[in-house]
């Protein structure tokens, strides 16, 4: 499986917790970047030849904010420059939209453009909540929203929600999850809220503005958020992400099984043939180097056989799945329980201490282990 990601970098404001590149006052108009990702599709063509894509997934920043023909023109493109996999209609089509940016007719018009699959930013559905992580909409617009999302009839609906808000309780939690699974939708990403390094958000806490929960607090919310999802008909099927049968983000099932990708756009990273390459942050900079003919690629590494198989198996732990031992070793020609052995990590000793299970020729996190996943798949990079 290969997917295409898009990234489209405008928002009406930056939140506080987003470390995403992104841009609220752009000099480039949204026609003009449309055009330049248009041009950079055709010439790296050359890149995926020999590669049929299955998935499109359009990202931002808030893709919500183009007009729905600046959509149908990027996703024509697309369609001409690459080779898929099925027919147009039998692909995954992804957008991520905002609640306070969407009505009936660009809903509308984007599907009938062939999306197929929208990821609506709901964050919370708690106005304390929302109003703490600074998000330009209220409850009531991101229930319109999913409700017309609903009406238009997208095959697929995800909601982003966000847990561990400053102030937020147990019981305002369970309260959001509830209101969440009546909306009706198919999936649901559900993350932990971090501070991450040059955001709003890690400022306010390293000035003692803003206090995070604690990990006693953090560990009750993941339990309910995994419980009461279960309960509603959802099944985990990885740490941030539950699904109903057949919802799963197939985009997303192939950045954990670690296959190629291309991405398009400012900042755009991709991962083909053994390279990983990333384009320019720089929105300015990217037009100006498209617009020339010029690859706005700034950064490129190559991945040797033991550290693109080292990177399958962080990614595939992350799933509830995780990884065949007999699929790895076909893959890689190396023996994940003997390579790791020789470099002093006894998966054995991992087993023993809860964090990890195998069966049947998989191995998986438990739920102890997902609990502090970054600590074990630590030990295994």
């Amino acid at each position: 499986m290969a997917g295409i990601y898009v990234h489209l970098p405008f928002c009406v404001r930056k939140c506080p917790y987003c470390d995403f590149v992104s841009y609220t006052n752009p000099s480039v108009s949204f026609a003009a970047y449309v055009d330049a990702i248009c041009t950079e599709a055709r010439n790296r063509r050359h890149e995926a030849r020999g590669i049929t894509f299955d998935t499109i997934y359009i990202g931002g920043g808030t893709p919500s904010l183009l007009p729905a023909p600046l959509i149908d023109m990027l996703l024509s493109c697309i369609a001409g420059a690459f080779s898929f996999s099925d027919a147009w209609e039998s692909l995954e089509i992804s957008i991520e939209a905002n609640p306070e940016s969407v009505s009936a007719p660009w809903l509308d018009s984007i599907r009938r453009s062939g999306v197929n699959r929208i990821s609506i930013g709901v964050q919370d559905l708690s106005e304390a909540g929302l109003e703490t992580l600074r998000r330009p909409h209220g409850t009531e617009d991101a229930l319109k929203a999913l409700s017309l999302a609903d009406g238009i009839g997208f095959p697929s609906v995800n909601m982003d929600m966000i847990f561990g808000i400053p102030g937020q309780t147990v019981k305002d939690l369970e309260t959001s999850i509830e209101a969440a699974c009546a909306t009706g939708v198919d999936h649901i990403s559900y993350y932990e809220l971090t501070a991450e390094p040059q955001t709003g958000l890690y400022r306010d806490v390293e000035s003692g503005s803003t206090v995070m929960p604690d990990q006693e607090l953090l560990t009750q919310m993941t339990d309910l958020v995994e419980s009461m999802l279960e309960a509603h008909g959802f099944h985990q099927y990885e740490i941030s992400n539950f699904a109903r049968p057949g919802h799963e983000c197939r985009h997303n099932l192939n950045y954990w099984d670690n296959g190629p990708y291309l991405g398009l756009g400012v900042s755009a990273v991709s991962y083909l043939n053994g390279f990983r390459c990333r384009n320019t942050e720089s929105l300015e900079e990217y037009v100006g180097l498209v617009s020339k003919g010029q690859s706005p690629v700034t950064f490129t590494e190559h991945l040797d056989t033991e550290a693109s198989f080292r990177e399958t198996v962080i990614l595939g732990l992350r799933t509830n799945r995780g990884i065949s031992i007999e699929r790895i070793q076909e893959r890689f020609g190396i023996d994940p329980l003997q390579y790791y052995k020789d470099r002093g990590v006894i998966i054995e000793d991992l087993v023993d201490g809860g964090l990890i299970m195998t069966d049947h020729n998989m191995i998986r996190l438990t739920k102890r282990g997902r609990r502090i996943a970054n600590r074990v798949l630590g030990l295994l990079v």
